[in-house]
């Protein structure tokens, strides 16, 4: 319960908004961390540590936050969370293209918004469409980005 909390809690914080704080944010997850640790809650840390991720990220340190991002997403991997999996590859999208990597930021888009597709969850399938199109349109890939009316491939 208490992990939990800790977790909602340095969720909140770390986003840009009335609630912006970045040294709570850090405090709350390193506590967080400390219990899924002991717990051996993998899934728990993918998530806290993908925040941490976030919080560089926000403040424009993208190596950083690309850095930060590898724990989450090999835990991910290596434990077919697909949900964790799922969120780790959008993040890590973003962060790439932020630094003009636009190709893997493409693929890793891609293979979000497919993972998305197969859990079902209509908000981020969304997102990843229309970041990745985006990502097309900046790559000159005309062909392959929709169309209003069409439905985009997730592949």
């Amino acid at each position: 319960m208490l992990l939990d909390a800790l977790s909602r809690q340095a969720t909140i914080t770390r986003f840009g908004s009335q609630q912006l704080d970045r040294g709570l944010s850090e405090a709350l997850i390193d506590r967080a961390l400390e219990i899924a640790r002991r717990r051996g809650d993998k899934r728990v840390e993918a998530r806290l540590k993908w925040s941490f991720a976030h919080l560089a990220a926000g403040q424009g340190a993208w190596e950083l936050a690309i850095d930060r991002q590898r724990r989450p997403f090999a835990i991910a991997r290596d434990l077919d969370l697909k949900e964790e999996l799922a969120y780790a590859l959008n993040i890590l999208a973003r962060m790439e293209a932020a630094m003009g990597r636009l190709d893997p930021a493409a693929a890793h888009y891609s293979e979000a918004a497919q993972l998305f597709v197969g859990l079902g969850n209509g908000p981020m399938i969304a997102d990843t469409r229309v970041m990745a199109a985006s990502l097309k349109v900046m790559l000159g890939d005309y062909e392959g980005a929709p169309r209003p009316g069409v439905q985009m491939s997730t592949g």
